[in-house]
């Protein structure tokens, strides 16, 4: 019997603000090599405060089973264990293996995850410094996948793409190694309560399609997600060279956002609507060399709809099909 446990270990990474503390959710940013291109990171701690992520986690979702199902096998539930998840990396625009690490933070049970992927018949593992090395290998349509992981502690796990990463991700969690600065993002000023952040560090070097040519004027980015007030607000911000290369890349904004509008003005397709009033909610605001890109919704409005998608009504402790089922029994 194949054990899809390795599936399991890092998914919590896929429930995937930048806040330079030592908060327990909070992107530690001396836990990140300065050579990062990019970073995601998502403080569950501060979503599950959130009024969508409470509903997120509301037990009567169409998913709670199947949560239920991989806490009783993990002996870890990401919705009361997990902390935050951090990815970063670089990218190969030649197309080579990706370079990618995952730090997960939370409550764990070391031992037992280990004996989970034990059942692994590809696992192995070795020494390195204070730490132990695990692999395993994937196989996802037919392609086989190596993986590298450490249960750095009880608090902990760290998984790299390849081994090379988890060394260095082992040794910069150790404190060795240059660590990202805060400053290199300083001018973006991420949003105070985001509890989910997106960073692209450089530009530099990135493929650019055609169509997206007025990026090249662009040093860095980062999008952040945060409910402020009775709102649920989405904001971009990027960083040009220059304080004239930042108005010419508002300009171009303004631009399509205006093109964006006049495209859906009128349409009464159902499909269209919401776009529509979407692009009504943007807003743009440029100072020196940054431009910011904002969108707020009506919190309302998001739950309202996160309820139909994920099957929870007001007021009724389960579903009507989990009843049925009942009956049936």
């Amino acid at each position: 019997m194949k054990h899809p446990i390795q599936k399991y270990l890092f998914v919590a990474a896929a429930f995937g603000c930048v806040v330079f503390d030592a908060q327990a959710g909070a992107l530690q940013s001396k836990q990140v090599p300065a050579e990062a291109q990019w970073f995601l990171h998502l403080d569950f701690d501060g979503f599950k405060a959130t009024k969508l992520g409470k509903l997120a986690l509301d037990p009567t979702a169409s998913y709670s089973k199947q949560l239920d199902a991989m806490a009783a096998l993990l002996q870890f539930d990401l919705r009361k264990d997990l902390n935050s998840v951090t990815f970063y990396g670089q990218v190969n625009p030649t197309g080579e293996p990706e370079r990618a690490v995952a730090l997960v933070r939370g409550q764990f049970k070391p031992d037992h995850l280990l004996n989970l992927l034990k059942l692994n018949p590809t696992f192995k593992s070795e020494k390195a410094g204070t730490h132990e090395l695990l692999a395993w290998t994937d196989k996802k349509e037919g392609v086989a996948k190596e993986n590298f992981a450490s249960i750095a502690s009880d608090k902990l796990l760290v998984w790299g793409s390849q081994r090379p990463l988890l060394l260095q991700a082992l040794k910069v969690i150790g404190g060795q190694g240059e660590t990202l600065n805060p400053n290199r993002l300083e001018n973006l000023k991420m949003d105070k309560g985001a509890f989910f952040i997106a960073g692209v560090v450089s530009l530099e070097g990135l493929p650019i399609p055609p169509q997206a040519k007025f990026l090249e004027q662009v040093k860095s980015l980062g999008l952040t997600f945060r409910e402020e007030g009775a709102n649920l607000e989405a904001s971009v911000r990027l960083q040009a060279a220059n304080a004239t290369a930042s108005m010419q890349l508002r300009d171009i904004l303004q631009g399509l956002i205006a093109i964006g509008q006049l495209a859906v003005a009128g349409n009464t397709d159902p499909k269209v609507v919401p776009l529509a009033e979407l692009l009504k909610q943007v807003t743009l605001e440029q100072s020196e060399n940054l431009v910011q890109v904002r969108l707020t919704v009506p919190l309302d409005q998001v739950l309202q709809k996160a309820r139909a998608q994920l099957g929870i009504e007001l007021g009724k402790p389960k579903s009507s099909t989990d009843n049925e089922s009942k009956k049936d029994k």
